[in-house]
């Protein structure tokens, strides 16, 4: 487990997106492995968990992080972690993130969605063509991202393009490590109908919405396209990570991108996505859970009543049971 520590700092080294903090963090790994702080672990779990919480306490990125993997993970040529059979078989059983889709009484369209899984993963452009067909015709939609764990860039932009009429830019991804910029865009086509960019929409989101689904909401609140209704975020939509193989059964996530504004083009580092104050019964939620991808059942009664000034973060108080 030690000899794992070595190749962390030189994955961080190689491919952490902010270099002045990823020299901070092999510093504190170097100093805490010849402390001898990692020597007495009994399983690769507490490991994982204790070099995660040494990564995360220089920035708190919630990005950055080690986990146990049951599978053996082979060697291969790239340092990244082949995860295709893997991420197909949770895709399915997760139906690719979509946990309800629904027609609400006064023709209003439910989403209630927990990963951005990726389009090119088993039938993910399929089901989510699927849900936005059954909301098209909504006079109204709200999506709920409150327990959303985030996922990938793709099917962001593919579902964003169902939500607005015209091709926009919605943001650019920058790989400093290997020099490449990568924009993304909405869809000038989508198949059969969109909900269009007119229409009344709403998103949820908690203090367990995370990564993903923050850029997803930041991006219809900065356009103005959406209200958001909740709690302020994690914090974390302004990095994008890859997997990293660290030994056999100890994978890394390490950011190695920033996203840029699409308006500006300007670093959002530390923007947190807020939305109005809303009261609701108590869930445990911490980074890590977000990271992991575990999240409790949510609810799905929404009563509010328009009782307190609009500000950032109060406005519209609601009591969701």
């Amino acid at each position: 487990m030690v000899r794992g520590v070595g190749v962390l700092v030189d994955r961080v080294r190689e491919f952490y997106v902010f270099p002045d903090v990823g020299t901070q963090v092999q510093q504190l790994l170097r100093r805490r492995l010849c402390d001898g702080a990692y020597r007495n672990f009994r399983d690769e779990k507490s490991f994982a968990n204790a070099v995660s919480a040494d990564l995360q306490s220089i920035n708190g990125d919630p990005h950055l992080f080690v986990v146990y993997s049951e599978q053996v993970l082979p060697e291969r040529g790239e340092p990244t972690v082949a995860e295709g059979k893997r991420r197909a078989e949770r895709a399915r059983l997760a139906n690719d993130g979509f946990t309800r889709v629904d027609r609400l009484p006064g023709n209003i369209g439910l989403l209630e969605l927990r990963n951005f899984y990726d389009p090119a993963v088993g039938d993910a452009v399929a089901t989510a063509v699927a849900a936005m067909q059954l909301l098209a015709s909504a006079d109204a939609l709200l999506i709920d991202l409150r327990h959303n764990t985030g996922g990938e860039p793709e099917m962001v932009a593919l579902l964003l393009s169902f939500l607005y009429d015209e091709p926009t830019h919605l943001v650019d991804l920058v790989f400093p490590a290997s020099g490449h910029t990568q924009q993304f865009w909405t869809a000038p086509y989508v198949p059969r109908l969109r909900f269009g960019g007119s229409k009344p929409l709403h998103v949820l989101i908690s203090s367990e919405t995370f990564s993903a689904a923050e850029r997803f909401s930041y991006q219809l609140q900065q356009e103005k396209r959406a209200t958001l209704i909740g709690e302020g975020s994690i914090g974390a939509p302004a990095t994008f990570h890859y997997r990293y193989r660290v030994s056999e059964h100890l994978l890394c996530a390490v950011p190695s991108a920033r996203r840029l504004r699409q308006s500006r083009q300007t670093p959002f580092n530390t923007e947190v996505v807020s939305g109005r104050f809303c009261q609701r019964r108590a869930t445990p939620s911490t980074r890590s859970r977000a990271a992991t991808g575990q999240a409790p059942g949510c609810s799905r009664t929404l009563r509010c009543r328009p009782d307190r000034p609009s500000t950032p973060h109060t406005g519209l108080r609601c009591n969701m049971f």
